[in-house]
């Protein structure tokens, strides 16, 4: 959460972040990630547990429930 504040006191748009609520799968546990969506589309996590920078797509060990900022929420169904 405080990667939001940082990037949002940056200058990046709050439109391009987006917290992400989940589970991350080889615990089970929920977690929170933060997104950031790239001027050609292209999302970015920023986690915490994971040091590298990873684009959704390749974060395969995440199952996203929701994602929000102030300006929207979006709830994905469970599969």
């Amino acid at each position: 959460i405080a990667k939001y504040f940082t990037l949002l006191d940056a200058g990046v748009p709050e439109s391009a972040l987006a917290l992400s609520l989940g589970f991350y799968q080889p615990t089970g546990e929920a977690h929170i990630t933060l997104t950031v969506t790239l001027g050609n589309g292209e999302q970015l996590v920023l986690d915490n547990l994971v040091t590298a920078v990873k684009t959704v797509q390749e974060r395969r060990d995440l199952n996203a429930v929701l994602t929000m900022n102030r300006q929207t929420l979006t709830v994905y169904q469970l599969t």
